[in-house]
């Protein structure tokens, strides 16, 4: 193995250390590449230095193909709670961007600029989606219709 595949890949906060002997066939550019472990076997990670790829497959029984673990919503200090969110994305230069996770009520939600711990852009609750008349007392509520069949979502 080359000196240059023994350096430490870093990729946004993934760090991989040399000890690991993870490796791909060329130095890291524009091109992806998947990285291969110690034994030369390709792995499920493919890396460009603009770019990076997860190629999984769901197998029961099996690791996840790719799995993003966070602090649940509500931690963190009482000055300073945790939202629940776990993955962001943005575009680059710019502040458009969409938040996703689970928060303190284990509901998944997405959101964006202007919103806060308890006003989602979308929150799907725990047991999906829920019937209007469940809706808590002075809710906003817009006409937004779902195929149970589908999950796919459809407004008037």
């Amino acid at each position: 193995m080359s000196e240059q595949t023994r350096e430490a890949v870093q990729v946004g906060a993934l760090a991989v250390a040399p000890s690991n002997e993870l490796a791909v066939q060329g130095p890291i550019s524009g091109t992806l590449q998947t990285v291969q472990d110690e034994n030369g076997n390709n792995t499920a990670l493919v890396l460009a230095n603009n770019a990076a790829q997860i190629i999984g497959e769901d197998v029961p029984g099996g690791a996840l193909p790719l799995l993003v673990s966070g602090t649940a919503g509500g931690g963190g200090s009482p000055s300073n709670p945790s939202w629940g969110r776990v993955i962001r994305i943005k575009t680059e230069p710019g502040a458009n961007f969409f938040d996703i996770g689970i928060d303190k009520s284990g509901n998944f939600f997405i959101n964006g600029p202007g919103s806060n711990p308890s006003e989602h852009v979308l929150a799907i609750a725990q047991g999906g989606i829920q019937p209007s008349a469940s809706a808590p007392a002075g809710a906003n509520l817009e006409s937004l219709f779902v195929d149970t069949k589908t999950g796919f979502l459809y407004y008037q």
